[in-house]
């Protein structure tokens, strides 16, 4: 989760922070990606419809 945590700061750059982790770049947007999709599902069913309406 930190990792996910770095790559949200302002200016931060995704392949700079895999690299210093020694990690694929790839690896860090399926865990964004993966953590975003959960937050959503958490959230319940009038955000997701709040934010497909905003897409």
């Amino acid at each position: 989760m930190r990792i996910i945590e770095e790559t949200l700061a302002p200016g931060a750059v995704v392949t700079e922070i895999a690299r210093r982790h020694g990690i694929s770049t790839s690896l860090v947007f399926t865990w964004r990606r993966r953590a975003r999709l959960a937050s959503v599902v958490s959230a319940g069913p009038k955000l997701r419809w709040r934010q497909a309406c905003q897409r």
